[in-house]
Protein backbone atom coordinates (compact mmCIF):
# COMPACT_ATOMS: atom_id res chain seq x y z
CA UNK A 1 0.00 0.00 0.00
CA UNK A 2 2.80 2.39 0.91
CA UNK A 3 4.58 1.56 -2.35
CA UNK A 4 1.52 2.53 -4.42
CA UNK A 5 1.05 5.82 -2.59
CA UNK A 6 4.68 6.82 -3.26
CA UNK A 7 4.26 6.00 -6.96
CA UNK A 8 0.97 7.86 -7.08
CA UNK A 9 2.59 10.90 -5.46
CA UNK A 10 5.48 10.83 -7.95
CA UNK A 11 3.14 10.48 -10.93
CA UNK A 12 0.98 13.31 -9.59
CA UNK A 13 4.01 15.54 -9.04
CA UNK A 14 5.25 14.79 -12.56
CA UNK A 15 1.84 15.58 -14.06
CA UNK A 16 1.57 18.89 -12.19
CA UNK A 17 5.11 19.97 -13.10
CA UNK A 18 4.49 19.05 -16.75
CA UNK A 19 1.30 21.10 -16.76
CA UNK A 20 3.11 24.21 -15.48
CA UNK A 21 6.18 23.84 -17.65
CA UNK A 22 4.38 22.65 -20.78
CA UNK A 23 2.21 25.75 -21.15
CA UNK A 24 4.99 28.28 -20.67
CA UNK A 25 6.96 27.44 -23.79
CA UNK A 26 7.28 30.25 -26.28
CA UNK A 27 7.52 29.69 -29.98
CA UNK A 28 10.95 29.52 -31.56
CA UNK A 29 10.20 32.72 -33.45
CA UNK A 30 9.30 34.62 -30.27
CA UNK A 31 12.45 33.40 -28.54
CA UNK A 32 14.57 34.46 -31.53
CA UNK A 33 12.85 37.83 -31.64
CA UNK A 34 13.59 38.46 -27.96
CA UNK A 35 17.27 37.73 -28.61
CA UNK A 36 17.31 40.11 -31.57
CA UNK A 37 15.60 42.75 -29.44
CA UNK A 38 18.32 42.46 -26.80
CA UNK A 39 20.88 43.15 -29.54
CA UNK A 40 18.74 46.01 -30.97
CA UNK A 41 18.42 44.21 -34.30
CA UNK A 42 14.91 45.51 -34.92
CA UNK A 43 14.49 44.36 -38.53
CA UNK A 44 15.34 40.75 -37.68
CA UNK A 45 13.13 40.87 -34.58
CA UNK A 46 10.20 42.17 -36.62
CA UNK A 47 10.69 39.43 -39.21
CA UNK A 48 10.61 36.74 -36.51
CA UNK A 49 7.58 38.27 -34.82
CA UNK A 50 5.73 38.50 -38.14
CA UNK A 51 6.36 34.78 -38.56
CA UNK A 52 5.13 34.14 -35.01
CA UNK A 53 1.84 35.99 -35.48
CA UNK A 54 1.32 34.39 -38.89
CA UNK A 55 1.76 30.94 -37.32
CA UNK A 56 -0.44 31.72 -34.31
CA UNK A 57 -2.58 34.84 -34.63
CA UNK A 58 -3.85 34.37 -31.05
CA UNK A 59 -0.39 34.69 -29.46
CA UNK A 60 -0.88 37.84 -27.41
CA UNK A 61 2.74 38.03 -26.32
CA UNK A 62 4.01 38.02 -29.92
CA UNK A 63 1.62 40.84 -30.82
CA UNK A 64 2.78 42.82 -27.78
CA UNK A 65 6.47 42.48 -28.67
CA UNK A 66 5.70 43.24 -32.31
CA UNK A 67 4.23 46.54 -31.13
CA UNK A 68 7.37 47.31 -29.16
CA UNK A 69 9.61 46.53 -32.13
CA UNK A 70 7.50 48.65 -34.46
CA UNK A 71 7.75 51.52 -31.98
CA UNK A 72 11.53 51.25 -31.99
CA UNK A 73 11.43 51.38 -35.79
CA UNK A 74 9.20 54.50 -35.62
CA UNK A 75 6.29 52.68 -37.28
CA UNK A 76 3.66 54.18 -34.99
CA UNK A 77 0.65 53.00 -36.97
CA UNK A 78 2.02 49.45 -36.86
CA UNK A 79 2.63 49.85 -33.13
CA UNK A 80 -1.01 50.78 -32.55
CA UNK A 81 -2.28 47.91 -34.73
CA UNK A 82 -0.13 45.34 -32.94
CA UNK A 83 -1.16 46.60 -29.51
CA UNK A 84 -4.83 46.57 -30.53
CA UNK A 85 -4.48 42.92 -31.62
CA UNK A 86 -2.75 42.04 -28.34
CA UNK A 87 -5.45 43.68 -26.22
CA UNK A 88 -8.25 41.98 -28.19
CA UNK A 89 -6.72 38.61 -27.29
CA UNK A 90 -5.87 39.27 -23.64
CA UNK A 91 -5.42 42.09 -21.16
CA UNK A 92 -2.22 40.64 -19.66
CA UNK A 93 -0.08 43.51 -20.96
CA UNK A 94 -2.76 46.21 -20.68
CA UNK A 95 -0.79 48.35 -18.24
CA UNK A 96 2.44 47.96 -20.25
CA UNK A 97 0.65 48.87 -23.48
CA UNK A 98 -0.74 52.02 -21.87
CA UNK A 99 2.74 53.04 -20.66
CA UNK A 100 4.37 52.40 -24.04
CA UNK A 101 1.64 54.31 -25.85
CA UNK A 102 2.07 57.23 -23.42
CA UNK A 103 5.85 57.15 -23.98
CA UNK A 104 5.52 57.35 -27.76
CA UNK A 105 2.78 59.96 -27.55
CA UNK A 106 5.10 62.15 -25.48
CA UNK A 107 8.02 61.43 -27.81
CA UNK A 108 6.00 62.39 -30.89
CA UNK A 109 4.55 65.47 -29.17
CA UNK A 110 8.02 66.73 -28.28
CA UNK A 111 9.25 65.97 -31.79
CA UNK A 112 6.31 67.88 -33.24
CA UNK A 113 6.96 70.82 -30.93
CA UNK A 114 10.64 70.93 -31.96
CA UNK A 115 9.66 70.79 -35.63
CA UNK A 116 7.10 73.54 -35.08
CA UNK A 117 9.75 75.71 -33.38
CA UNK A 118 12.11 75.21 -36.34
CA UNK A 119 9.41 76.12 -38.84
CA UNK A 120 8.35 79.08 -36.73
CA UNK A 121 11.87 80.51 -36.71
CA UNK A 122 12.57 79.76 -40.38
CA UNK A 123 9.29 80.63 -42.06
CA UNK A 124 8.95 84.34 -42.95
CA UNK A 125 5.21 84.53 -42.27
CA UNK A 126 5.77 83.93 -38.56
CA UNK A 127 7.42 87.35 -38.28
CA UNK A 128 4.05 88.93 -39.06
CA UNK A 129 2.02 86.99 -36.52
CA UNK A 130 0.91 88.84 -33.46
CA UNK A 131 2.03 87.67 -30.04
CA UNK A 132 -1.51 86.44 -29.35
CA UNK A 133 -1.46 84.26 -32.48
CA UNK A 134 1.90 82.71 -31.51
CA UNK A 135 0.59 81.84 -28.06
CA UNK A 136 -2.43 80.26 -29.67
CA UNK A 137 -0.23 78.11 -31.90
CA UNK A 138 1.87 76.95 -28.98
CA UNK A 139 -1.06 75.88 -26.83
CA UNK A 140 -1.27 72.39 -25.42
CA UNK A 141 -4.21 71.66 -27.71
CA UNK A 142 -2.03 72.40 -30.72
CA UNK A 143 0.65 70.07 -29.37
CA UNK A 144 -1.97 67.34 -29.06
CA UNK A 145 -3.12 67.83 -32.63
CA UNK A 146 0.45 67.92 -33.88
CA UNK A 147 1.18 64.62 -32.17
CA UNK A 148 -2.04 63.07 -33.50
CA UNK A 149 -1.16 64.18 -37.01
CA UNK A 150 2.34 62.76 -36.66
CA UNK A 151 1.01 59.40 -35.41
CA UNK A 152 -1.53 59.05 -38.20
CA UNK A 153 0.65 60.21 -41.07
CA UNK A 154 1.12 57.80 -43.97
Amino acid sequence: MKKYSIWAALVGLFAVSFAFVGFQCSSAELTSAKLYMQKSEWDKAETELDKAVNNDSLDEESWYYLGIVRGEKKNYTGLMDAFDHALKISSVHKKDVAEVRRHYWLFVTMRGARTFKKVETLHPITRHLSRHSKEQYCSSLTARWLSAAWLTRT
